[in-house]
């Protein structure tokens, strides 16, 4: 079904955040006219986006951010729409309260991260100084929650309008820093890690590193076997991602020279879709980037397609600039590592929009919610309210749940509590 949409104007901005709600979310095609002739003849699903009204059709009142180039400073003040904070208010003239697409052009591109901050300790964004965390609502998808509230606007006017259902899924990332805990690296290695454990006291794990090195026991990073029993038994969307970054403070994987482990990569790309986790240089230095693009071909015999930035932070713009310059497809690093919740207020996919060029990429960023340190950092009673709710509110809108976890966390001792906690965020109940 196609939506005319009348503006004054046409813009970068209103193609990219119209595409996005309209389509991405709801499943409408969009068409703009700047013809008011047209948009009165018009006998489909219509509604007029501007500052003023034309006459008594549906009309949504612009803030003028979409109209605008570059950034500035606003002073958000943030509201309620039917329980769910709205910012960008406007007239009692318009069907709805608030420039839903302006304020979700606003958290899309991730605006805020364009203008002067204090870097947090990682150097990184700090989520404190996000719009969301300061308004609590960092753990609710706005940006969709705005989509299925307009759809009611829309259907009260056009009854019999139709859209796509989805449904609400989950999503699973899983980050392979460090491929084995102690199998396969190199003589020198072993004897000073065994060293610093008896040094530091930790005899169990001195231990636990000599009945390794015997082949007694498996090595407990080697989880990679239970991870896709799981994925196949439970029908998990599960994704996997592989560091090929060159040994340093930041890299303590095995070389990706080594034959096991590029057996590994091969062998979980017949399972799951596979990517590549930049290293702390590459995030930023194309040609860095191109170095580890280019090992990941030679070891997967395919392009990279998708990359997925966690134990580093993620700087915003430069490393999506690096990554479509690299003709990166797709990327999975979109959220925060210390709190629940959506870095860009969307649970849908969505294309990165360059403030600084004004312009829309080809490269699709995946959001995710959660961050497996949370589980670890936090006591569980501290999220389970927000976890509840976030499941919620994707179910609302049939969302994707986008969880990032790491081959850590599904060593023999935390299998069980990750395997329950996934499944129980995977029922649809």
């Amino acid at each position: 079904m196609e939506i005319l949409v009348f503006t004054n104007q046409r813009t970068s901005r209103k193609q990219y955040c119209f595409k996005q709600v309209c389509y991405q979310i709801l499943g409408f095609r969009v068409r703009f006219t700047t013809k008011i002739e047209e948009f009165i003849s018009y006998q489909g699903v219509k509604f007029s986006y501007a500052k003023k009204p034309l006459g008594q059709e549906l009309f949504v009142e612009a803030a003028g951010l979409l109209d605008e180039e570059g950034f500035g400073d606003f002073d958000i003040k943030v509201e309620d729409w039917n329980s769910i904070p709205c910012f960008f208010k406007v007239s009692k003239e318009s069907s709805i309260p608030f420039d839903i697409f302006s304020a979700s052009f606003y958290l899309l591109v991730r605006y805020e991260e364009y203008l002067p901050f204090v870097k947090n300790k990682a150097g990184g964004f700090p989520v404190e100084e996000s719009t969301a965390f300061k308004y609590k609502f960092l753990h609710r998808p706005v940006v969709d929650l705005w989509a299925y509230q307009f759809l009611e606007v829309l259907q009260e006017k056009y009854p019999n309008i139709e859209f796509p259902q989805s449904t609400y899924t989950i999503q699973l990332q899983v980050t392979v820093h460090e491929a084995f805990a102690f199998r396969y690296k190199g003589l020198l290695r072993q004897l000073v890690g065994f060293f610093k454990q008896l040094l530091s006291g930790n005899l169990p794990q001195a231990w636990l590193q000599i009945k390794t090195q015997l082949r007694l026991v498996k090595d407990p990073l080697d989880v990679y076997d239970k991870i896709v029993q799981l994925a196949k038994k439970h029908q998990f969307n599960l994704k996997m991602f592989f560091q090929l970054s060159d040994f340093s403070k930041d890299n303590r994987n095995i070389n990706h020279h080594k034959t096991h482990y590029q057996h590994l990569i091969k062998s979980m790309g017949d399972y799951f879709e596979t990517g590549l986790l930049p290293g702390k240089t590459a995030i930023f230095e194309a040609e860095q980037l191109q170095k580890e693009k280019k090992r990941w071909k030679e070891i997967a015999k395919q392009e990279v397609k998708r990359v997925l930035v966690k134990k580093f932070p993620l700087s915003f713009p430069e490393s999506y600039i690096n990554f479509e310059k690299a003709l990166i497809k797709e990327d999975y690093s979109m959220g925060y590592a210390d709190e629940l919740g959506f870095r860009a207020g969307s649970c849908t996919p969505f294309l990165f929009y360059n403030l600084n060029a004004e312009e829309v990429t080809p490269l699709k960023i995946h959001p995710f919610a959660l961050h497996s340190s949370i589980l670890r950092n936090k006591q569980s009673h501290e999220i389970q309210e927000k976890l509840t709710k976030i499941k919620s509110d994707l179910q609302a809108v049939n969302g994707s749940f986008n969880l990032n976890f790491e081959n850590e966390d599904f060593k023999s001792e935390q299998f069980t509590k990750t395997k329950e906690f996934i499944i129980q965020l995977h029922a649809t109940d």
